[in-house]
């Protein structure tokens, strides 16, 4: 399965469960990597990478989940090859090299760059969605450390005192054509689930701590895995090429 065909499968999916849900929400803002980036990354250097066939910016070679939503103001702060934390694990741009936010950067910017106490929290969505890279880059890094940090990055979002916030779960990595060519499935499969387990113990430690806060997990693992595995409910005809 192509790069590209993972990520329509993606657009599919989501677009699928957004059309079909209510979302209460005038404003949604994002932070994350290139599952999201709808051309941040571009701006960086110079319109040079990400190159064709990807689309206008995006890792994709289409519009993205991000485009599908339908909300009166997104605001999108996630660039393509974010980690977690620069100060864990740094995030880099590859073509030009250049260092590009992480996520808890991309917090720091939204800051700066938002009036944040007048804006209506109760009507505001904030997703995250990052972690591959920070493995990608480390390969001896391990799960506990980058839901760690991810965790502070949360954290630093409740110091706003936001009302709610929706954070993505790994996909299952070991199904990338990538890992397959560098007989890499085992590790990812393994550290997948690993993350997975544990982000899930500190969402539900989060929210116990913060009862006033809706802070829930989307299972993009689960989401993938169903469509991979029965790719025609999903209008696909080939889930191997």
């Amino acid at each position: 399965m192509t790069a590209l065909l993972l990520f329509g499968f993606l657009i599919t999916a989501l677009s699928q469960q957004i059309n079909t849900e209510q979302i209460p929400f005038d404003t949604i803002v994002i932070f994350g990597d290139s599952h999201s980036d709808t051309g941040n990354v571009y701006k960086l250097t110079d319109q040079i990478w990400p190159r064709p066939p990807y689309f206008q910016g995006r890792f994709s070679n289409g519009l993205i989940w991000v485009d599908k939503l339908s909300v009166t103001n997104i605001m999108n702060y996630a660039y393509g090859a974010a980690t977690t934390d620069n100060s864990l694990v740094q995030s880099i741009a590859w073509s030009p090299v250049m260092p590009t936010p992480g996520v808890r950067q991309q917090i720091a910017i939204y800051a700066k760059d938002s009036n944040i106490i007048t804006s209506n929290l109760n009507r505001t969505l904030f997703i995250i969605w990052v972690g591959s890279n920070d493995f990608a880059y480390n390969r001896t890094m391990h799960p506990s450390l980058v839901v760690a940090s991810l965790s502070n990055a949360i954290s630093d979002l409740l110091k706003f005192n936001i009302k709610h916030i929706l954070v993505f779960n790994l996909l299952p990595l070991h199904l990338m054509p990538n890992i397959h060519a560098f007989n890499q499935e085992s590790y990812y499969s393994a550290m997948v689930l690993e993350f997975n387990n544990n982000l899930s113990k500190e969402i539900a430690s989060m929210q116990a701590t913060n009862p006033y806060v809706s802070l829930r997990i989307f299972n993009i693992h689960s989401l993938v895995s169903k469509i991979i595995n029965n790719p025609i409910m999903y209008s696909f005809d080939n889930n191997e090429d």
